[in-house]
């Protein structure tokens, strides 16, 4: 199996961004819906800035009788909002992703799962030829001698 057969796995509802979001990452040939809602929520926030400086008259009367309205800091929430979208893209993108996947599946599960099954094959190689004659053969002499020790007391 590969990661694009396992991401077929996850929830119906989040299977078509799962996947879609892991052929980004392994190869490059769609675009990443992850960026995409960083995409989307950059173009909200942007609405939300223009139509707050198009009725600020509007948010500036209602503060007259609702005070906290006009201790809403839009603009500062707009630029906070903007610089974790950009931290997020930044986290998101495949530049920052591919050493983490690099190093688990391929240096990881490739390069340390051969030489764990290189060491499987030397030790069960070791037990079946070594180990295992050896520990019959010593039975066999325990119940040798034990069967001797019953011969003697009957």
């Amino acid at each position: 199996h590969t990661i694009l057969d396992y991401a077929r796995l996850a929830p119906a509802k989040q299977r078509l961004e799962v996947a879609q979001t892991a052929r980004f990452y392994v190869k490059g040939d769609v675009l990443n819906p992850l960026e995409e809602y960083i995409d989307e929520a950059s173009m909200y926030i942007e609405a939300i800035v223009d139509l707050y400086d198009q009725f600020r008259f509007a948010v500036d009367l209602i503060g007259a009788s609702c005070l906290p309205i006009l201790h809403a800091d839009v603009p500062m929430v707009a630029a906070n909002a903007r610089t974790l979208l950009a931290a997020g893209r930044k986290i998101v993108s495949a530049e920052n992703v591919w050493p983490y996947y690099d190093n688990l599946v391929h240096k990881t599960f490739c390069d340390g799962m051969m030489s764990s099954i290189a060491f499987l094959i030397i030790f069960q190689v070791m037990i079946g030829l070594v180990f295992f004659p050896i520990a019959s053969f010593r039975a066999h002499q325990f119940l040798l001698r034990r069967g001797r020790g019953e011969k003697a007391l009957h």
